[in-house]
């Protein structure tokens, strides 16, 4: 079996702009030759304004603090958004649930493709209720309900207490598909960065028990190998997220297990021994991101094993470069890869037992 791979090229298209904007941008596209221009400026800010180079600064950064994300459901035009409680194995587990507004009263998602969704933030940072323009292209392209635990990051407790919670909130997915108005069928997942790589942690222990039958997975540039050790993570310090932001997040993540070889894969899934028996699978990654190496691997692996698997590679994207939708390659990005989860909502449903 082939994976199916291609590569996008860099845009370039804001040359006008670099030259009106002098010397500081000059600079950026001399120390970071490979990126997109279009991207320079903006993940300069982000990389500037997020950074941290100690656990401690990772702990005490604002956007590792509860935000009012964690307090307000957030709001959408065109999306219905409800926040409720369930059960999590540390007590109320907040859950977020994304539907097409159309569909509300209108006998809504009766049938629908159910997409289990995990936010990234490198397991020490973000929010369910802070990816609402990532997750809304999936609603309002397609008939599907997101459903997205407010697991606890690393801040709050290291591993296993993610992975537990989010399991705890599959479990409650699939067993609550008449309420959700979803195919009982046709429960997907998927996350970018930290979510990816929990994602196929939870695709690894859904596979291992048979609890829970998975039409598909969307691990976005996944947070995976802790021991980063491939060539695109060694040195790696190219913008939005590096080498040692990397080391730092997994430090925290992974507590007492960092550093040895205890840690198990469903706390890092690039030590699992074998993929086979997982759902197909798409993702894409920039050639500047560190977890570039990781992800092709996890794709072959895919690949040896059986499994399904595209994958596109976008010249000039750094880690997370996508979320710039308002740049060439960004939207090329996400374009390809609603039209992927298009074909996966289509065609992929869990195999019967």
């Amino acid at each position: 079996m082939t994976a199916k791979k291609r590569l996008f090229a860099a845009g370039g298209v804001l040359a006008a702009g670099l030259s009106a904007t002098g010397a500081g941008l000059a600079t950026l596209s001399s120390r970071y030759p490979q990126t997109d221009k279009e991207l320079l400026l903006p993940g300069w800010l982000v990389s500037r304004y997020t950074g941290f180079s100690t656990v401690s600064e990772l702990v005490d950064a604002p956007r590792s603090k509860p935000t009012a994300h964690d307090i307000d459901v957030p709001t959408h035009r065109r999306i219905d958004i409800s926040r409720i409680m369930i059960d999590g194995p540390a007590g109320p587990l907040p859950l977020y649930i994304y539907r097409a507004k159309k569909r509300v009263g209108e006998d809504a998602g009766r049938g629908s493709t159910a997409l289990f969704w995990l936010h990234g933030g490198g397991y020490a940072r973000g929010s369910a209720s802070a990816e609402v323009r990532s997750i809304a292209d999936f609603v309002l392209t397609t008939d599907t309900v997101v459903i997205a635990p407010e697991y606890r990051t690393s801040v709050q407790a290291p591993y296993p207490a993610a992975f537990d919670d989010s399991y705890a909130a599959l479990l409650w997915t699939r067993d609550n598909w008449r309420t959700l108005g979803t195919n009982p069928d046709q429960l997907l997942i998927g996350g970018m960065s930290a979510g990816g790589g929990l994602a196929i942690a939870l695709a690894l222990k859904a596979r291992d028990t048979g609890e829970v039958q998975l039409a598909f997975q969307l691990p976005l540039y996944p947070m995976m190998n802790d021991r980063m050790d491939t060539p695109s993570m060694m040195g790696n310090e190219e913008l939005v997220w590096d080498e040692t932001k990397n080391r730092l997040a997994w430090e925290l993540y992974l507590g007492d297990l960092f550093g040895s070889n205890r840690a198990p894969a469903y706390a890092a899934p690039a030590r699992a021994e074998s993929f086979e028996g997982l759902p197909p699978a798409y993702t894409f990654i920039g050639l500047q991101d560190p977890f570039l190496d990781e992800t092709v691997d996890y794709v072959e692996a895919l690949q040896g094993a059986g499994v399904p698997v595209t994958y596109d590679l976008y010249e000039g994207g750094f880690h997370g470069f996508d979320h710039f939708t308002w740049t060439a390659l960004a939207r090329t990005a996400r374009a390809n890869c609603l039209a992927a989860y298009q074909q996966a909502v289509e065609t992929c449903f869990a195999p019967q037992k």
